[in-house]
């Protein structure tokens, strides 16, 4: 039969498919075919192992943090030193500072990940993003001094590897780190363009279309793009933000497509039900709504318009959540135990 994992997150989709293997309803070789399908990352133990096979964790939290903090610590000493001398280096020394970041993320992220842990997967994410930046900063000096210091050409260009080397990285798999540096370098690369063709397009028509491709992106973070809810908030923020930059322009219209952007943001977010989907679709509204009010009413009554609607919405809240857990309690259901290896 069909299975639907819409609005269910990489963690919760293998600790579902694992509970199934562990009662019988799906054999393991099943479960793995599962998560294939759907796109997710195996950096940890294969879902048919028993539990006790998988073994602890290489990373405990703890462990994790502190790695990440002393990763941070590095790398904030070593800018601090590096630009002290920055001025005082030559073109290789700066391009050499670059190469060195970028081989150190790369090659580090691609040994830790091979430990098959999600926490040593999640830092090999972030020792990726490490290396990104390596790349961004060796393209933009390089071709900061071959241009003659022109930005557009330096923004295409770094744009351009960024791109090169987040989209491999990605792949469409469950990488936010990626993706968002993919999101970063597809913006880089159109900024470029535009500055290298010398464009002046309007701020309407800038708003209009970074809309339309937040709209875009948000379609398919539903079904095709991978992380699914990530996508859909950075569609979310991009559209909220191109209407506020058209409501400076044309307010009446920015503030009505931030007004239905928003409304239409907070109800994908509840039929996916992603908590954070939903609140990014409420603080927008929240603030289109008091902008429109400080347009057409001022003193106190913007103040009493946005008490009542704060009132409104979380009341809203708290009843559609009281709902919801009476309708759970009256209707939920369990999958019953089966014994044996069975097909779905």
């Amino acid at each position: 039969m069909a299975l639907s994992f819409r609005g269910t997150t990489s963690g919760q989709l293998i600790d579902q498919v694992r509970r199934w293997v562990d009662s019988g309803i799906v054999t393991p070789v099943q479960g793995d075919l599962i998560l294939r399908s759907e796109h997710v990352e195996l950096g940890q133990a294969a879902v048919g192992e028993p539990s006790g096979a998988r073994g602890a964790r290489r990373l405990s939290p703890v462990v994790e943090l502190v790695t990440y903090l002393g990763i941070i610590l590095v790398v904030a000493s070593g800018a601090v030193f590096v630009s002290r001398l920055w001025h005082g280096m030559g073109l290789g020394g700066r391009l050499a500072v670059g190469v060195a970041v970028a081989l150190v993320g790369f090659i580090g992220g691609r040994a830790v990940i091979q430990l098959r842990d999600p926490g040593t997967t999640r830092l090999a994410w972030f020792l990726w993003l490490c290396g990104t930046g390596g790349v961004a900063m060796t393209t933009a000096v390089a071709v900061d001094r071959i241009s003659g210091g022109r930005a557009g050409w330096t923004l295409l260009a770094t744009g351009l590897a960024v791109l090169v080397v987040s989209v491999p990285l990605w792949r469409n798999l469950e990488r936010p780190l990626q993706f968002l540096t993919s999101v970063a370098g597809a913006v880089m690369a159109v900024i470029g363009l535009v500055l290298v063709a010398d464009l002046h397009p309007s701020v309407v028509l800038v708003g209009l279309l970074i809309w339309a491709a937040s709209v875009v992106l948000a379609v398919l973070g539903v079904e095709v793009l991978h992380p699914s809810v990530l996508a859909i908030v950075v569609a979310e923020l991009g559209a909220l933000e191109s209407t506020m930059a058209i409501s400076t322009s044309s307010r009446a219209s920015g503030i009505a497509l931030g007004l239905v952007s928003a409304a239409a943001g907070v109800g994908l977010g509840l039929w996916l039900k992603q908590s954070p989907v939903v609140a990014v679709g409420v603080i927008g509204f929240f603030t289109f709504l008091v902008r429109l009010l400080a347009e057409y009413l001022h003193g106190v009554g913007t103040v009493l318009g946005a008490f009542i609607i704060g009132v409104a919405l979380v009341s809203a809240a708290i009843w559609r959540a009281t709902r919801q857990e009476g309708t759970t309690r009256h209707h939920g259901f369990r999958l019953p135990h089966r014994h044996g290896h069975g097909g779905v």
